[in-house]
């Protein structure tokens, strides 16, 4: 949007049967496009995406929402465009997130500040941290304001094991944002959900 910044997961696409089209989704933190919606309930508002290439392309599509929950802060988009799209996320099974440990290594990759995509290393600090009554990974790879919404991948396979969600801050006058604290939304929670 105009006055935000934020980071989505695009799904491999789906081929649609008896045609040559495609359908993508996209997962994301509502909160990230929360402010689009024009009414409670309202799925019909048009969310601006880009899609940037492996060759640092970007493409410019839209989407609309077709799931969210503000509790588990995630959205589920279905991209406007019928083309095939090369690249997408391929998702940690069940049985691949039940063996996630502390100290197993990630990437994250976002859009920090809007910025193109950038991958960062870290680690899973801790499997079970809640804030304000929900449960969350805490990660350690630096994460910054437009992170939100994007993958949280393991360093080894790849695969898709949860959506960023938020910084960790200290303080409330003025909160300091600890860019090595972020936290993310497991799949499974997002399973567990849809």
């Amino acid at each position: 949007g105009e006055d935000s910044v934020g980071s989505g997961v695009l799904l491999r696409s789906e081929p649609l049967e008896g045609t040559k089209d495609f359908r993508t989704y996209a997962i994301t933190a509502w909160h990230v496009i929360r402010d689009l919606q024009t009414a409670p309930e309202d799925l019909s508002f048009t969310v601006p995406v880009t899609i940037y290439g492996e060759d640092h392309h970007a493409s410019p599509e839209s989407a609309t929402v077709i799931k969210y929950d503000p509790g588990v802060d995630i959205a589920i988009l279905r991209l406007h465009t019928k083309r095939q799209i090369d690249c997408g996320a391929k998702l940690a099974p069940r049985s691949r997130l039940e063996h996630v440990r502390i100290f197993d290594r990630i990437y994250a990759v976002g859009c920090p500040l809007g910025n193109e995509p950038i991958p960062t290393f870290g680690e899973i600090a801790d499997t079970h941290h809640v804030v304000d009554g929900s449960s969350y990974w805490m990660i350690s790879a630096p994460t910054y304001i437009g992170n939100s919404g994007g993958g949280i991948f393991d360093a080894q396979t790849h695969e898709l094991l949860g959506i960023f969600d938020k910084i960790y801050t200290h303080g409330t006058l003025r909160p300091t944002v600890i860019p090595h604290m972020g936290l993310v939304t497991s799949l499974t929670t997002i399973y567990d959900w849809l």
